[in-house]
């Protein structure tokens, strides 16, 4: 579609403040002035809130050459009315959200639309991932699902696509009405529902009710039938002429889970359907991950996928990099930083992650008070720490005064603190010693101010490596490869400067099938350090053959004699090792 700044301003405003380029072309919708692209096809929306004011960065993009803005106040820029176009609106925000509605209006390509309180992002990618190979995919960047964030992915369709993806995400009642106008969805898929986001609706019901608004004109609905608030919402409040396609243990599913086997990093799911039972192998094991991979599962058969065709595509999918955030801490410690939300679900999937991470090693949670549950404080934090004691946290330090008054509950070691600045003043930092410490707190504890205490701190040059740039890089290449194909990563020279273990261990996480260390006592650092993956080591010097065999390393084998070396050795000290993996070499 091609946009004028003067046909856009018909939709949004009856005030025209200033035109005087009316046939300006617009292609970018901007409300973050730090992502400016293209200046003179760009129309700015200057959005006033409680943190920041738009209007503030209009002059300095005017210089950068953008001659379109949506303003609210016309008194501060006298100087532009003739230079600039300027069109004044009650709402900035309800005016992006016009045109981005109005856009979505010239197209019937399909859109599905995506909400619940965890998950909405991965289920995205996934099928993003998954149906790009078969069709033109328009979907949400990154998490943008809010009032700002849809409308702007929406912004995206053009006349190639032929399927939108959308996730669509609330934090008060009345929210999704508006996003439901923009995205308009012919199909569905409700997550779950839990307490991330609580704290402006009066129950866990009155959220759930309010998310699927989204869903009002959809043909099909897919969700999980365990969840009984969610299968009585939609019964009681949703249009009867919709589809429903559940998946679940519950007998009335559509899709029923007779049967889980967990095999490391993968699952076997044993699945009936219209009378029939299916075995679906899954590359993932975490409860978060399989929840994500049904509500794919369930959508691909919606769109004819064969049995054949569903399997295969749920083989190929690849962790989706978190929000987690890895860094060097003191004392020979490892900061993950988790600070995005605090919600009770989210915990779980970090503390998962936190555990990944450790291998052997002690682990610690620096946890504020959970300010979104809409939980009994009582309740929640008896859940909170039985979830920390499932998980074998080693040490937990509360931070708030709510989760101070439940310390009693912990039976792990403890340490609580009123505030962060009590904990920043008080906390001895050296009795933490090679922990893994996840940092799990509310914006509002200013969590920040901790992980500069606890962060490695160095006056020489630093390079800082990106896991969620590597593990990105990993999963491109990976999707490259045909089905069934392994992969091995070098990570020898201590991860070619990077940080072996830290390497390693994201690669891990992310399902390479091995590693490739230089020698031996690399590849006995990495199981020291809780890397459980297969590692093949290129130099199997024969001085250090016993360390191969204690820690189960696969050498490469790429002359007679070194073959002849492990060979003696084996008859020798290890003849109960059979069959010994090796690796042949070949120079072609």
């Amino acid at each position: 579609m091609d946009y004028t700044i003067s046909s856009l301003a018909n939709l949004v405003s009856p005030h025209w403040v200033s035109l005087p380029y009316p046939n300006d072309a617009i292609h970018f919708l901007l409300t973050d002035s730090r992502r400016l692209i293209e200046a003179n096809s760009t129309l700015f929306f200057a959005i006033a809130t409680s943190r920041n004011d738009g209007h503030r960065y209009i002059e300095d993009l005017f210089r950068k050459g953008v001659r379109n803005f949506v303003i609210t106040n016309t008194q501060i820029f006298p100087n532009l009315l003739e230079h600039a176009n300027l069109i004044q609106v009650e709402n900035s925000v309800h005016a992006l959200q016009k045109i981005a509605a109005a856009h979505r209006a010239a197209f019937q390509i399909p859109v599905l639309g995506i909400t619940g309180s965890n998950g909405k992002t991965i289920v995205k990618e996934w099928l993003t991932q998954i149906l790009s190979t078969q069709l033109s995919i328009c979907a949400s960047p990154d998490s943008y699902n809010s009032q700002i964030g849809v409308p702007l992915s929406v912004w995206q369709l053009n006349s190639h696509h032929q399927l939108a993806i959308f996730e669509a995400g609330i934090s008060q009642p009345n929210e999704m009405e508006n996003l439901q106008r923009i995205i308009r969805p012919n199909y569905g898929i409700f997550t779950n529902i839990g307490q991330a986001h609580s704290e402006n609706f009066n129950s866990i019901e009155e959220k759930a009710k309010e998310k699927l608004k989204l869903f009002k004109d959809s043909e099909v609905l897919i969700y999980c039938r365990d969840d009984e608030v969610i299968h009585q919402l939609i019964k009681k409040y949703l249009n009867k002429k919709i589809k429903l396609l559940t998946w679940g243990e519950n007998p009335e599913s559509t899709f029923r889970l007779i049967h889980k086997t967990r095999n490391g990093k993968s699952t076997i799911l044993s699945i009936y359907f219209k009378k029939h039972e299916k075995v679906v192998e899954l590359p993932v094991s975490d409860n978060a991950s399989i929840e994500n991979a049904m509500h794919c599962y369930t959508f691909l058969d919606y769109l004819g996928w064969d049995d054949k065709k569903k399997a295969e595509a749920m083989l190929q999918l690849h962790p989706i990099p978190m929000r987690m955030e890895m860094m060097e801490g003191i004392n020979q410690c490892t900061l993950i930083n988790d600070t995005y939300n605090s919600d009770i679900n989210s915990l779980e999937v970090a503390l998962d992650y936190l555990n990944r991470q450790a291998g052997d090693r002690p682990t610690t949670v620096i946890l504020s008070d959970i300010l979104q549950s809409g939980q009994n404080p009582a309740e929640l934090y008896k859940h909170v720490a039985h979830l920390l004691n499932q998980k074998k946290v080693g040490r937990v330090i509360g931070i708030g005064s709510e989760i101070s008054k439940y310390a009693g509950l912990f039976p792990m070691q403890k340490q609580f603190y009123i505030s962060t600045n009590q904990f920043m003043a008080e906390f001895p930092s050296s009795s933490l010693q090679n922990d893994v410490i996840l940092l799990k707190g509310a914006r509002s504890f200013e969590f920040e101010n901790i992980t500069r205490l606890l962060r490695r701190l160095s006056h020489q040059t630093v390079l800082e490596i990106n896991l969620e740039n590597l593990i990105h890089n990993f999963n491109f290449y990976k999707q490259k490869t045909r089905l069934g194909t392994l992969t091995l990563a070098m990570v020898k020279a201590f991860g070619y400067g990077s940080g072996m273990h830290e390497i390693a261990g994201a690669l891990q996480q992310n399902g390479v099938d091995w590693l490739g260390v230089a020698y031996p006592d690399e590849g006995a650092q990495l199981r020291k350090a809780g890397i459980q993956t297969p590692i093949m080591v290129m130099n199997p010097e024969n001085e250090n053959l016993d360390l191969i065999t204690q820690y189960h390393l696969e050498p490469e084998i790429y002359s007679q004699t070194t073959l002849t070396e492990l060979a003696n050795y084996l008859s020798y000290h290890r003849p109960d090792y059979f069959p010994f993996p090796v690796h042949l070499k070949f120079d072609t």
